[in-house]
Formats: C-alpha cells, sequence, structure tokens
C-alpha cells in the first residue's frame, strides 16, 4: 500500500531547504566581502569628533564609568583594540613603526587615563614637527598586527590639544592608508585650538590585512606647530546572526500562512 506524503512532511523539507540555501548564499556574501578586501584598499572616512573634552571622555579614555560618545564595539572604553598615548606603551593590535620627535610632559599638559586601566593617572607627552610649518606632516606611524575583517569597522581617534598653549595644536589632524590608496581622510575643519584635549575620529572600512601600515598627518596650526598625543583602535563586529535570525523568522511566518491557507 502506497502512503501519499503527508503536507507537513513536505513543508519541513522546504523549510530545511531554504534554510540551506540561505546559510549557502550568506557565506558566500561573507567569502566574496573577504576576497574583494584582499584585492582592494580599505576605505577612510571622517567618523566624529569629541571637542574640549566634554564630559571628560578624553582624558578618561580608559574609564568605562565615563561615557564614550565616540566608542563603537559597546564597552564604554577607547582603544580597546589597540593604541598608544606617548610617554606610555604601544598595546594591542597596534604596532610602533615611528613618530616625531616626542617631548615633555611639561607643567599645564593635559593629565588622562594610563594605558593600563586602574593604574594612576598620567601628563601626556606629544609628537611635535618643533615648529616646522607645512601640510601633511607625517606625525606618526604604525602598523596593525591583526587584521580587520570586511564586515567589521576599524575606528581609529587621535587625541590632540592636550597641551599647554593652543598655539602648539595643529590645524588639522588626518588619517592615511600607506600603500593601499585608501585615501587621506582629513579633519575639513580647523582644531579647536585651545588647550583643551579634542578627539577625532575615523573609520576604516572593507577589510585590513595584519601589518598593513597607517600614518596620522597633521597641517602646522596657527603656531606652525603639529602635535599629537594619544592614538586609539577599536573595532566594531556586526551581528550577521541577527539579519539571519530575520530571515529565517519571516520564512517561518510564510509557511505558517500557506499551511494555514
Amino acid at each position: 500500500m502506497n502512503i501519499p506524503p503527508q503536507p507537513h512532511n513536505n513543508m519541513i523539507k522546504t523549510f530545511k531547504t531554504i534554510v540551506m540555501k540561505s546559510l549557502t548564499t550568506i557565506t558566500s556574501m561573507l567569502c566574496l566581502s573577504a576576497i574583494l578586501s584582499s584585492a582592494e584598499a580599505a576605505t577612510i572616512v571622517t567618523a566624529t569628533s569629541v571637542v574640549d573634552n566634554s564630559g571628560n571622555e578624553v582624558t578618561e579614555w580608559r574609564t568605562a564609568s565615563t561615557t564614550k560618545s565616540a566608542d563603537i564595539d559597546g564597552d564604554n572604553i577607547y582603544g580597546t583594540f589597540g593604541g598608544i598615548a606617548f610617554g606610555d606603551i604601544v598595546y594591542g593590535a597596534m604596532t610602533f613603526i615611528s613618530a616625531q620627535k616626542q617631548v615633555g610632559p611639561f607643567a599645564g599638559y593635559a593629565t588622562i587615563d594610563d594605558v593600563t586601566i586602574g593604574d594612576p593617572d598620567r601628563q601626556v607627552r606629544t609628537t611635535t614637527n618643533e615648529g616646522a610649518a607645512g601640510t601633511d606632516i607625517v606625525m606618526y606611524t604604525f602598523g596593525l598586527n591583526t587584521s580587520v575583517e570586511a564586515w567589521e569597522t576599524l575606528r581609529v581617534g587621535i587625541g590632540t590639544d592636550g597641551l599647554n598653549s593652543g598655539v602648539f595644536a595643529p590645524g588639522s589632524i588626518g588619517l592615511v592608508e600607506l600603500g593601499g590608496g585608501g585615501g587621506l581622510a582629513e579633519v575639513a575643519a580647523t582644531v579647536n585650538a585651545n588647550a583643551t584635549m579634542d578627539m577625532y575620529f575615523f573609520d576604516v572600512t572593507g577589510g585590513v590585512a595584519a601589518g598593513t601600515q597607517f600614518q596620522v598627518i597633521a597641517d602646522s596650526g596657527t603656531g606652525n606647530y603639529a602635535t599629537h598625543q594619544l592614538v586609539t583602535l577599536d573595532v566594531a563586529v556586526p551581528e550577521p546572526s541577527s539579519a539571519a535570525l530575520l530571515g529565517l523568522g519571516g520564512l517561518a511566518l510564510m509557511l505558517r500562512r500557506k499551511r494555514s491557507a
């Protein structure tokens, strides 16, 4: 005796087929994204800024209880992925390559969190071009020792204007990827030079391979100086599983409606 196929079993088979096709599509898109990112340079854009140490979030950059308006990884700390406070250690995914002369700290320089969370605060040191006026002055070159995937966003924060006079602040600050043609992303407006520390943030998307190098660049300011005191790295990781679950939920709803009909 032949037993006809049950509609319920057919629906389950159909659902499984759709799920497998959806997962295959998602996997293919992620693989394609990774391949494309390895062939093309990252894209750099100006993201946001924190001016005049608003809410103390620049000087308390490693303090989780201080609100971080530009944090992208959800832990309320700048520099989770890596960074450098000049005069302190380089840590995490950042590798020190070279920098302009470093001086200080001197009286009146900003006091900020130590790199090591929980250690006493410390005054900043600074890079300096020593008053040699110019544009696109290379202030600091660093590398990444850990890759950033194509679906992730690397946010680079640059702290400046933390010295004892606004005359030492740069006119603008920027970030450029070396060797990949990633383009220049530079603060269009003049840095708010008033000896109250600011941070300017740049987003790097499209994937960054381990070993990639970046440069912090600056235009000299009103006193012909270009300086900066802090560079942070954070990475935002999207949740592709959320999108997949939404898609599967929609498919389940469609099948349920079809069954009810």
